[in-house]
């Protein structure tokens, strides 16, 4: 279940990142559209350790 979670909210966060990301650089950032950009930047971050655990687990038993 975790690792579900983790997967789909990577995807989630960096979906969103991207969206906002673009339209900051086409129009012009308001002050809580930056404030939500940063937050999923953190969250995004946050997310990693366990990513680097699940791909860890992944590649060893790939090279079993």
């Amino acid at each position: 279940m975790l690792l579900r979670f983790v997967n789909t909210s990577i995807l989630v966060l960096a979906t969103f990142l991207t969206l906002t990301g673009v339209y900051g650089l086409i129009f012009e950032f308001n002050s809580w559209l930056f404030e939500v950009h940063r937050m999923s930047g953190w969250a995004l971050i946050s997310l990693l350790p366990w990513k680097v655990g699940i791909a860890w687990r992944s590649l060893k038993r790939g090279l079993q």
